[in-house]
């Protein structure tokens, strides 16, 4: 009885999967919702999709997917000795990150080995060793290099680490803590306490008035930035009509130091470093939209590069995956007691790192 059931079940599933690519869009919907609803016994002939010649069929899968809560597994072996930020290729396929010795290397992930490594120089008047984060793009990684000027990137190629030309530049010599590259190669960075612009076509940048942190639209011609004041924080929206031009503000209760947002501005939300709260803001009004308390003190906050998932670090050691739309947590990585710095993911969710106690730890989502 059972074996004619799960039999009957298989046949449904590669009914509905056949269904996937069907010219009528109800019917696609439908084979859709079907599928998710099978479960995990649905989730072995899904992922066959993913390779699928068929975009739509593609694109439907991944949907499928993404819907079940999601549940993680250490890489135990490919644990990396690092105390800075590190960034995922766009494909998945690697990360770049800095070694004990202050070299940037490029690693492998499917292998675990080494590409190649790049010594890089930053080090503070107080004799403190800082770098900007590495940052990847369509063609490739921007780093920062031994050769390069202070204030700035170069291109690197991805495969071989031969080094290229500037890619990005800011004022001042203060590394960059978080860096915003849309396709046209305009650039947003965070430096020194500072937010820049950086405009490709005139190889310039200019400095923002009255923000430390930001987020830039798909298109270049939007930025929210933030700066924590103490009990509350300022907001303000720049919009580029030939030149930025700041055209409102707001106030924000609490204070702020992190802000990340779904592809082009469509959900944004803050939180600051030890306080005990995420708000949500509109790109529009800049009005406060929904907050939610946290159980422990943040201490991290990120985004998944497609925006399905926040990643949300706090001081209890754990890092909580939360539905951007609601700020509801969806899964956690317990990380037994250790705070997370920061942490990243791949584009399709299926890996994430997370730096904790002197190590970037690997995640792969079962």
């Amino acid at each position: 009885m059972l074996a004619a059931l799960l039999a009957l079940q298989a046949d449904d599933i590669d009914r509905w999967i056949g269904k996937l690519g069907d010219a009528e869009l109800a019917i696609r919907d439908e084979a859709t919702q079907k599928l998710i609803g099978a479960g995990e016994a649905a989730v072995p002939r899904v992922r066959k999709q993913l390779e699928s010649s068929d975009p739509e069929v593609r694109a439907r899968a991944r949907r499928i997917l993404d819907a079940r809560p999601p549940e993680f597994e250490r890489l135990k072996d490919r644990d990396i000795e690092s105390a800075e930020r590190f960034a995922f290729a766009p494909d998945g396929s690697a990360v770049a990150c800095f070694d004990k010795d202050r070299q940037l290397q490029v690693i492998d992930l499917a292998a675990g080995k080494v590409r190649f490594s790049i010594q890089t120089r930053r080090r503070t008047s107080d004799g403190r060793w800082e770098r900007s984060a590495p940052c990847w793009t369509a063609d490739g990684l921007l780093a920062e290099t031994e050769e390069g000027a202070e204030g700035s990137l170069r291109k690197i190629d991805a495969a071989t680490g031969a080094v290229g030309e500037v890619a990005v530049t800011w004022r001042g010599n203060r590394p960059a803590a978080a860096i915003r590259i849309i396709p046209t190669g305009d650039a947003l960075v965070s430096a020194g306490g500072q937010l820049h612009v950086y405009f490709s076509k005139m190889a310039k940048s200019y400095f923002l008035p009255r923000a430390s942190h930001g987020v830039m639209s798909d298109d270049g011609a939007r930025i929210v930035g933030i700066t924590g004041q103490g009990a509350t924080s300022d907001v303000g929206v720049y919009v580029a009509y030939g030149s930025w031009k700041n055209m409102a503000r707001a106030e924000l209760k609490g204070w702020v130091d992190m802000i990340v947002a779904t592809p082009n501005l469509g959900r944004i939300t803050t939180g600051g470093r030890g306080g005990t709260f995420l708000a949500q803001i509109d790109a529009e009004s800049l009005a406060e939209t929904l907050r939610v308390e946290l159980k422990a003190k943040l201490s991290s906050l990120a985004m998944r590069p497609d925006g399905k998932w926040l990643l949300v670090g706090t001081e209890d050691g754990k890092l909580g995956l939360y539905d951007p739309a609601k700020l509801a947590p969806v899964a956690e990585i317990d990380l037994l007691g250790e705070a997370p710095q920061f942490a990243a993911s791949t584009e399709d969710g299926s890996v994430v790192g997370v730096l904790a106690g002197g190590k970037i730890r690997l995640y792969r989502r079962k």
